[in-house]
């Protein structure tokens, strides 16, 4: 369907032929027919298929054919025009959706801001209270705006959950559910992922209002088609030497590497770094600024790989990303298909790998069951040249767990015993190994006065040698019992209060 033979407002299909868009995607006509009938719309589709205009098209045709409430002599409201609001789960998808919709409305009246945490707020109260139309954010931000009663969600005639099955998980549901009770029960509500678990369905159905259209394009749950898929048993503590030689015999430019933790991004950054690879990282804890620098540098190629949590695995538009490596197999499903879509954004050949470990192996064919793919792990190569002695190149089988209820033997005393003073019935009489009797003096092979040490004086073997030398220490005192406190003593130094 080309956009000229919809019903979209001419000023949106001049915006979308001057970005060389004429026709539209299947997802992007079904959600326009589907947001015509004014009812909640569930929409599934591969990575890359234009999910974010098939929300933006309908949704901004309905904000420009039905302008706000105008009063006579005061104008509009400033806080009256917010109609339209899109909840996206990460701050880089939050910007990436805003530049993408102000494309859109080049040349309209419509204003769109974009909101979201880990940076001033007071910057971004003054841009929505100037008055503005579309709001993208983060539900964090946009609930703290909403308690400093900077933005109003009194006349919402549009919600977008960006990412639907994301923003429907423990981690956000409370704060979509606590931000759609504040705007009208009539309002449209639409959700759009590439993926959505059965146990999340029903959850993301019930914010949708009631009887809501479900639009589904391919298979659901499915990776990029254009991208060839590829896996390795790997160590863990090879992964570095792996992720080395996989850069340096695939010679690729543009690739994304994904960790499991924020700690490993930064392990995993240094040891490219010190071998001359130039990288940049990209996790949560960093700073607005830091994070859009090291896009930036990614995006621009001074930075060949960027190495991110599962922060850069949902929705980003990076089409200098040309490959992907999943460093560590993702712990959520449906992660893997959101890794895998960012690679091939820009075009042409894209590849995806990942390192099995030993302990990932299950895991990693549940995420084959789950995205409809086998990918048969290979063992690594001779990974020798990065100091890795790996001869059968394989991964060690983990351990065979305990018998129930059994314990393994501990070693005895005697056995824990070094062998110069361990005592055995052969040992010949005189000789260091011979316990000597209780008072008796026992000359230990001395230094000859060329040690550190010098010569090793005799010491006195038994139980009250020993009992001596732990009451001197003064890391032991108080172990033993001392003489009841006299009149003019505190208890402390050692001194152990008398029982009553």
């Amino acid at each position: 369907m080309r956009f000229d033979e919809t019903t979209l407002s001419p000023i949106l299909v001049r915006a979308l032929h001057a970005q060389g868009f004429h026709e539209a995607t299947p997802v992007q006509a079904q959600a326009i027919e589907a947001a015509a009938a004014r009812k909640g719309v569930l929409a599934l589709a591969p990575t890359g298929s234009g999910k974010t205009y098939a929300y933006a098209l309908p949704v901004l045709d309905a904000l420009i054919t039905t302008p706000p409430r105008r009063r006579r002599g005061q104008g509009i409201d400033p806080r009256e025009r917010l109609r339209a609001l899109v909840l996206v789960p990460t701050r880089e998808l939050a910007q990436q959706v805003a530049k993408d919709l102000q494309l859109l409305v080049r040349g309209t009246v419509l204003r769109v801001a974009c909101v979201y945490g880990k940076s001033a707020i007071a910057p971004q109260k003054e841009a929505v209270s100037q008055g503005i139309d579309v709001l993208i954010g983060t539900p964090g931000r946009v609930r703290e705006l909403l308690d400093d009663d900077a933005v109003t969600l009194a006349y919402l005639t549009h919600a977008i959950m960006d990412e639907g099955d994301r923003m429907s998980d423990m981690g956000f549901l409370p704060q979509v559910t606590q931000i759609l009770e504040r705007a009208p029960g009539d309002r449209i509500t639409m959700a759009f992922s590439a993926t959505m678990p059965r146990t999340l369905r029903d959850t993301v159905l019930g914010l949708l209002g009631t009887d809501p259209v479900e639009v589904g394009v391919g298979r659901q749950n499915a990776p990029a088609t254009e991208v060839g898929h590829d896996a390795y048993l790997i160590h863990d503590e090879h992964k570095v030497a792996m992720l080395l030689w996989w850069l340096k015999h695939e010679r690729r430019n543009g690739v994304a590497v994904f960790c499991r933790t924020r700690r490993r991004v930064g392990w995993v950054e240094g040891a490219l770094r010190r071998h001359g690879v130039a990288v940049a990282m990209l996790h949560g804890d960093l700073s607005q600024t830091r994070r859009n620098q090291a896009l930036e540098a990614f995006a621009s190629g001074s930075a060949k790989v960027l190495v991110a949590t599962d922060v850069a695995a949902r929705g980003l538009h990076v089409p200098a990303i040309k490959a992907v490596v999943n460093y560590d197999v993702p712990i959520m499903l449906e992660d893997f298909v959101h890794r895998v879509g960012r690679a091939g954004h820009g075009g042409g050949k894209a590849q995806s790998v990942t390192f099995v470990a030993g302990l990932d192996a299950d895991r990693w064919k549940r995420i084959g069951d789950f995205a409809g793919v086998e990918i048969p792990a290979r063992p690594a190569p001779d990974l020798s040249e990065f100091g890795v002695v790996n001869k059968n190149r394989r991964v060690a089988p983990a351990p065979a767990a305990a018998t129930r209820g059994t314990r393994p033997s501990k070693p005895t005393r005697e056995a824990r015993r070094p062998d110069s003073a361990r005592r055995t019935k052969d040992a010949p009489e005189g000789s260091t190994t011979e316990p000597a009797a209780r008072g008796e003096r026992v000359d230990r092979p001395s230094w000859n006065g060329k040690g550190p040490r010098g010569p090793q004086k005799p010491r006195r073997a038994g139980k009250a040698d020993r009992l001596s030398r732990l009451a001197s220490s003064k890391k032991l005192r108080g172990l033993m019992r001392k003489q009841p406190l006299t009149p003019d003593q505190k208890p402390g130094g050692g001194v152990r209060k008398p029982k009553a």
